[in-house]
């Protein structure tokens, strides 16, 4: 089964830069659930969270990663939250969220789960489907 995705601003992006492909997402925490749009981000190894997923599900911190970015590549410690995510049609229990404290509007999807799924970009259309 495929799920189409849509392209819009990245809201966490300035403005001026490319619409990014994004699908909606399905969170839920002690059965708590909330949905919420995710950046499909094939250049990130981890997903992410937002503040106000983080507010509205009240996850606990489970730990934290020391992680580097693409641009800058100092390492920073970053709390990480296991929460359940519907991604796709596809559930992934206790998955590691990230906190980043960049996502704010929009939470990240990496290869963590992505490369669970073929994925079909269709850049000059504006199309993204995921399988």
């Amino acid at each position: 089964m495929s799920h189409e995705g849509v392209y819009r601003r990245d809201p966490d992006s300035r403005e001026g830069l490319p619409l990014a492909p994004m699908i909606e997402v399905l969170l839920t925490y002690n059965n708590r659930s909330k949905r919420c749009w995710a950046l499909i981000d094939t250049g990130s190894p981890i997903s992410t969270i937002t503040a106000e997923m983080r507010q509205q599900l009240q996850p606990k911190k489970k730990g934290q990663d020391s992680l580097s970015g693409a641009t800058d590549k100092r390492s920073q410690l970053y709390f990480f939250y296991w929460v359940d995510v519907n991604f796709a049609g596809t559930l992934y229990s206790n998955h590691p969220l990230y906190d980043l404290e960049t996502s704010h509007e929009a939470m990240i999807i990496g290869r963590d789960i992505l490369n669970n799924h073929p994925t079909i970009l269709d850049g000059p259309n504006r199309e993204i489907t995921i399988y």
